[in-house]
């Protein structure tokens, strides 16, 4: 008896033996075996569209950046709107950035450097529909505006700044509407939901080779002077030699048909080289509009 339960109790240790054995899988160390974690970094773009839109416009940028460097990779990412977005760059959430033009300097303190720009210049727009018969500022009074942001530069602040000197507040005397997009901006003149409309140029141009049936119904009544373009740039720890192959990407585009395509699906003509002096004139600007309205939208919200 005592040989058959000392039999047993060899079965049931060498069962488990092997039942644990059976479940172990080697864990491969990355610090011992070579092999590394694949660097990846965040590309923020500005949230000028549905998140469809913004995907078929700016994947292909993404994709054609990873395809010229090496070592790392880059992804895309937005934000539900223009708030969200900034307190993204506020809080050092993304790797690149792009900036409007009046956030290029705050975000530089909060640890980005500026690597490059839009080379095209940015216009803001005020649209009515062609029957309103709005034909000065001081028309607008008492009236609903819709703009996307109140922190879009050249589709409110530009604007607003516009209307302002040529009489009329429209912080006081109208009704700002945010709507969330460029496109809501527009389609809420076409609605008759707003008397106006505050949008990019660029903004109106891709509407209008969109949807150019609702296009004839409006047309462009104030035209802002044009400022330098948005910003690109890079948080200050991310190693030089990435940010400088992310800006030989960016800088080679319109050197091939394939980044000739891409910067024309953007809207964009190309990017070129930038420092903090390029944006001398956007500061030139904001004093202007805090003269005008006591305060400028930052990173921090409107000061």
């Amino acid at each position: 008896m005592r040989e058959l339960s000392v039999t047993l109790l060899c079965i049931v240790l060498c069962a488990c033996a092997h039942s644990s054995g059976a479940d172990y899988l080697p864990q491969i160390d990355s610090r011992t075996s070579g092999a590394t974690v694949p660097t990846e970094y965040s590309f923020g773009v500005l949230p000028l569209h549905n998140a469809v839109r913004l995907f078929e416009t700016y994947q292909p940028l993404i994709d054609e950046i990873n395809s010229r460097v090496s070592g790392f990779t880059v992804r895309l990412e937005t934000a539900k709107d223009h708030p969200q977005y900034e307190a993204k760059v506020r809080e050092r959430r993304l790797h690149f950035v792009m900036m409007n033009s009046h956030l290029v300097i705050p975000a530089e303190e909060r640890g980005y450097e500026i690597i490059g720009r839009t080379a095209d210049k940015i216009r803001g727009l005020v649209l009515v529909r062609n029957d309103s018969g709005i034909r000065r500022a001081r028309d607008l009074k008492a009236a609903s505006i819709s703009f996307a942001s109140g922190t879009d530069l050249p589709g409110a602040m530009m604007p607003k700044l516009l209307l302002k000197q040529d009489g009329l507040d429209v912080d006081r005397e109208a009704t700002n509407k945010y709507v969330g997009s460029p496109d809501s901006a527009i389609l809420n003149v076409f609605w008759k939901l707003t008397a106006a409309g505050c949008v990019s140029e660029s903004a109106w141009q891709s509407f209008r080779a969109r949807r150019p049936d609702m296009a004839q119904s409006l047309e462009v009544r104030w035209a802002t002077a044009p400022l330098v373009g948005l910003g690109i740039l890079a948080r200050n720890d991310v190693p030089p030699e990435h940010v400088q192959s992310v800006a030989q990407a960016l800088f080679g585009l319109q050197q091939s048909e394939r980044g000739r395509k891409i910067l024309e699906r953007m809207s964009i003509s190309s990017f070129q080289r930038a420092d903090e002096a390029t944006y001398d004139r956007v500061g030139e600007f904001l004093d202007d509009y805090r003269k005008a309205f006591g305060y400028t939208p930052t990173l921090r919200g409107a000061n």
